[in-house]
């Protein structure tokens, strides 16, 4: 989160992502860093939040949810971030036992309404971003790799916001991500436990690659988030099982 690092204008603390970084790589886990585009000081320019519905991670950093304001201050820090942990000797974190060369361009922009509501903006506004956090990323490491934010599944609502972006902005990304969430009540539990949720991934993956293609881009897809949710009575081990399986497919 930009904010959670740059606390004030042109300060930067990466102790605590610092922290993360290295927990994690003490397990010999890589890494895929979400960037989140939002600075509670930034989106303070763009006025008051209305509404008073409770927003994901609004204790962590704010109820906006806006493009950046200053789209200069927040290259400046993506550059800042990449240089972190990006293992060329300068600059980086004390430390860092591997290279960090894979970095997401924001959440789920088409998601905007309710509890989970990752963006405020139309599709325009997320290119501007992606732009913005390609352009920054490879300035400080030319041989990283940037993903489009996760494709929240394959709504129409989700189809419809991205068009303008793939149609427009695909020179802004290396690889293309998209999300294979199941939490709709139409999507019961015996529904799913007949296509084992395998089937549902490969079809949504073969229909966001078929979208791709309407816009001329082969790029690499990348499953970044596979989930079933306990909307239905799910037995925990039916659950587990489900799980797996979706993370296995998605691979």
């Amino acid at each position: 989160v930009w904010g959670s690092i740059e606390r004030e204008k042109g300060k930067y603390d990466w102790r605590e992502h610092d922290e993360y970084v290295g927990k994690i790589q003490s397990y010999n886990m890589a890494i895929l860093p979400v960037i989140w585009p939002f600075a509670e000081w930034d989106q303070a320019n763009w006025g008051p939040v209305g509404g008073t519905t409770p927003l994901v991670f609004e204790d962590w950093w704010g109820r906006g949810r806006r493009k950046p304001y200053d789209m200069d201050a927040y290259r400046r820090f993506v550059s800042a971030l990449v240089e972190r942990y990006d293992g060329d000797g300068i600059g980086d974190m004390p430390g860092l036992r591997h290279p960090i060369k894979y970095w997401q361009a924001g959440f789920a922009p088409s998601v905007q309404e309710g509890y989970y509501a990752w963006f405020d903006g139309s599709p325009e506004d997320y290119l501007e971003v992606l732009k913005a956090t390609y352009q920054a990323v490879k300035e400080a490491d030319p041989e990283a790799n940037v993903l489009s934010a996760g494709m929240g599944a394959m709504g129409p609502d989700n189809v419809s916001f991205w068009e303008p972006i793939f149609g427009k902005g695909s020179q802004y990304f290396d690889i293309a991500s998209v999300h294979i969430v199941w939490t709709y009540p139409e999507m019961g539990a015996s529904k799913v436990a007949k296509t084992e949720l395998i089937a549902m991934a490969e079809l949504t993956v073969a229909e966001y690659k078929k979208l791709l293609s309407e816009y001329g881009i082969d790029k690499p897809i990348w499953v970044t988030e596979a989930s079933y949710d306990t909307w239905h009575d799910v037995s925990p081990e039916e659950h587990g099982r489900i799980f797996a399986k979706s993370y296995v497919s998605s691979f």
